[in-house]
C-alpha cells in the first residue's frame, strides 16, 4: 500500500514513533526556536502491526498495555490481534529541565480486521473480528486525547 501512495520511503516493517503538532497552546506561549510562532500541542506516537496476543481478549489487553514498557509516548497503536479496544493507565512523566514529575495519561487503542471472516482465522477456529476500528481525536487548544468506536 505504501508503495501504491508513493510513500514507500516512509514505510516500516517493524515499528514506528510519530510526532503530532497542532493547533496552538491557548496560553500563547512561544516556540523555543526563535521563531515567534505559538507553541502547538505536541503528541507522540508509537505504532506497530504487532505479533501475539492470545485467543482471549485479556491476552490482547496485556499485549498492548506492554507496549509501554518499550517506549513512553502519549498514544500507542497495535494492529495484530484484530479486537478493536481502547484503554487509558496513568503514568509519572519526569521532567528533567524542569526537575518535575506530572502524571499523564497514555491512551492504547487496538485496530479492527479489515477483512472478512474467512482465511487463517476461520482455518484456525479464531472468534470473527468486529471491522469497526477506534477513531483517535487529538485536541489542537490543550493537550488531551480521546479515542471512539
Amino acid at each position: 500500500m505504501a508503495t501504491q501512495l508513493g510513500l514507500e520511503d516512509r514505510y516500516t516493517s517493524t515499528s514506528a514513533v510519530m510526532f503530532v503538532r497542532l493547533g496552538a497552546e491557548t496560553r500563547g506561549r512561544k516556540e523555543s526556536n526563535g521563531s515567534g510562532l505559538t507553541r502547538r500541542i505536541s503528541y507522540s506516537l508509537y505504532v506497530l502491526h504487532g505479533s501475539g496476543g492470545g485467543r482471549k481478549e485479556g491476552a490482547k489487553a496485556i499485549r498492548l498495555a506492554d507496549l509501554a514498557s518499550i517506549i513512553d509516548t502519549d498514544i500507542y497503536i497495535h494492529s495484530h490481534t484484530h479486537l478493536p479496544l481502547i484503554m487509558k493507565q496513568a503514568f509519572h512523566r519526569i521532567n528533567y529541565q524542569n526537575n518535575s514529575v506530572a502524571i499523564v495519561d497514555k491512551l492504547f487503542v487496538n485496530t479492527a480486521a479489515n477483512l472478512n471472516y474467512g482465511g487463517y482465522g476461520e482455518a484456525g477456529a479464531f472468534k470473527p473480528s468486529s471491522k469497526e476500528t477506534p477513531i483517535i481525536y487529538l485536541s489542537g487548544t490543550n493537550k488531551s486525547f480521546v479515542a471512539r468506536l
